[in-house]
């Protein structure tokens, strides 16, 4: 519990378990203990060992009976999954019977097994260590724990035997347990309570948040795991959780809308609640290609080299947009040498995998695969409906589940379309006071999903359709007129140039008079949020999609004639 990690303590608790009942001996306990618990998402649960003798001694010895004893404790049936990373017998895995121990009261267990459960005094709880020069001073260490009262009624046991006993009887994680046992200490122990992490990164974003430029809104508590996204989203727990250790760097790959930044986001807003202290930076590769060459232009190199090389967490997001630019690559690959070699976490995205990116030398693409590499695909249907379900049930709307099955099976380009299709059913609903069902949802998504896939839709085809329809010119798009009429055209061609193309922020603010991704962002917000509310634009922005789409695939139909 020296860290608060609840994988740690579940593997530590079901190794004692089995030890208890005569199921480990001392030399196979020795090898349990050469495991480093990562993280436990949803079913599965990752260690990591040194070697591959050791990861094939565990499969073959202990495995069926630790991932026993796990499912038993954390409440649901898990699958072990174990990775090979040599750097981890550099720091041996801490262990709770590294203590004395002491013999407790019987404990019974899922499935109606009793066992006596060892347990270990209780330790003071720390801080995390803080490694950055510029970050604050961490705080005193917390007191020791005190055991609550117990029962006359109840078998005289120690404090720390109770928090065991809760810990497999009630499924709580080591530090519910703690704080379930000792009041007083909720307030101390949620600083570094894995759970209280989770739970606080929603209901109360920071201005840390902001000032690390993440989203406070994407979350690990709101993204929606499935088969497509099960081992990223572990990964990228198992580095938020132990930041510069064992997945370094993290290299996230998929096509456009999978959920990559939303991942992203999540392990800086989680780390941030993790370790108070800890500073974290995202930028997209073109923000970081702009803030270099205006680091250039203005002689503010050495500025902009400490921006980001004295982070402990950097998030970089669609690295394909630097490939090519040189004098960029050079930089970006100082940055994470720098950053890699002070033990500093990088985490990266990319819309292909390391291998294919262009424009990148042999030197930089073995540094990304030298870490982990996870690739995030399409979603199943039934990860699709939970997906708008999620998005359903976070905007506060009622929408039947045939709703959801119908969008999830026609648009499945990627999950950005999917949630833009639910939005525009649900505020054609709003706005014309009717109920959300199937009929209401075929006939306002008709135009979107009767045209096929694979048509291709360009920016500069919004913007000639947008200047058409609104009786401006291109120019006018582009250029810094003010008008009413020229802001709305500019704001909706921005918002259809993100529902309809794969095009990232900074790029679609480039197109459109090499205005900052911020402009972009937030005509986005102001136009999704008056089609809420304003049938004018709603019935603007839902025109402009039926004539984009025509005119894209009557493009289509004449280029594929003969001559």
């Amino acid at each position: 519990m020296d860290d608060g990690n609840p994988a740690r303590d579940a593997w530590t608790a079901a190794a004692e378990l089995l030890r208890t009942e005569g199921l480990l001996s001392d030399s196979q306990i020795a090898f349990v203990r050469m495991a480093h618990p990562l993280a436990a998402v949803d079913e599965i649960f990752m260690i990591a060992v040194g070697s591959d003798f050791v990861k094939t001694w565990i499969e073959e010895h202990v495995a069926t009976a630790m991932t026993a004893r796990l499912s038993d404790i954390l409440g649901r049936e898990i699958r072990l999954m174990i990775s090979v990373d040599p750097s981890v017998n550099e720091t041996p895995a801490p262990s709770a019977s590294s203590a004395p121990v002491t013999p407790s009261s019987p404990v019974r267990v899922a499935g109606g097994e009793t066992a006596s459960l060892l347990t270990t005094p209780a330790a003071p709880v720390h801080q995390p260590p803080v490694t950055s020069p510029t970050l604050e001073s961490p705080q005193s260490p917390i007191p020791p724990v005190v055991s609550a009262p117990v029962a006359t009624s109840a078998p005289a046991s120690t404090g720390t035997t109770a928090m065991a006993e809760s810990l497999v009887q009630k499924k709580l994680s080591p530090i519910d347990t703690l704080v379930e046992h000792n009041p007083t200490l909720t307030g101390s122990i949620s600083t570094i309570s894995t759970t209280a992490a989770i739970a606080t990164d929603v209901a109360n974003p920071s201005s840390r948040s902001i000032a690390a430029r993440l989203n406070p809104r994407y979350t690990f508590s709101n993204f929606v795991i499935g088969d497509s996204n099960r081992f990223a989203t572990a990964t990228a727990l198992a580095v938020a959780e132990s930041p510069g250790t064992t997945y370094n760097p993290l290299f996230l790959y998929s096509e456009s809308g999978m959920g990559k930044t939303h991942l992203m986001h999540a392990i800086g807003n989680y780390a941030l609640n993790l370790y108070p202290h800890i500073k974290v930076r995202y930028i997209s590769a073109e923000e970081f290609t702009n803030d270099f060459i205006n680091s250039l232009r203005d002689g503010r190199q050495a500025e902009f080299k400490d921006q980001f090389r004295t982070v402990d967490i950097l998030l970089i997001d669609d690295i394909q947009f630097i490939g090519g630019r040189d004098t960029t690559v050079e930089e970006f690959f100082h940055t994470f040498n720098a950053l890699t070699n002070a033990n500093k976490q990088i985490v990266i995205t990319s819309d292909v995998a390391p291998n294919l990116l262009n424009g990148f030398e042999e030197r930089m693409v073995s540094r990304f695969i030298s870490g982990v590499t996870a690739s995030i695909d399409r979603p199943s249907l039934e990860t699709s409906v939970a997906i708008l379900e999620k998005k359903a049930s976070v905007d506060g709307i009622q929408v039947p589940r045939e709703v959801h099955e119908y969008i999830a099976a026609n648009m499945t380009t990627n999950i950005r379309e999917m949630e833009g299709a639910l939005r525009r059913v649900t505020a054609f609903a709003d706005l014309s006071k009717q109920p959300v069902d199937l009929t209401l949802s075929e006939m306002v998504l008709k135009d979107l999903i009767s045209n096929p896939d694979d048509i291709e839709i360009t920016a500069s085809l919004i913007m000639s359709q947008t200047a058409n329809y609104f009786e401006i010119t291109i120019d006018d798009l582009t250029a810094a007129d003010r008008s009413r009429t020229i802001v709305t055209a500019r704001q909706i061609a921005m918002y259809l140039c993100r529902e309809m193309t794969d095009l990232s922020l900074p790029r679609i603010g480039n197109i459109f008079g090499r205005r900052d991704h911020t402009t972009v962002m937030h005509a986005y917000r102001k136009i999704d949020k008056q089609m809420a509310e304003r049938q004018t634009t709603y019935n603007q922005v839902s025109e402009l999609t039926s004539r984009i789409k025509q005119a894209a695939a009557s493009q289509q139909s004449h280029s594929e004639q003969p001559e």
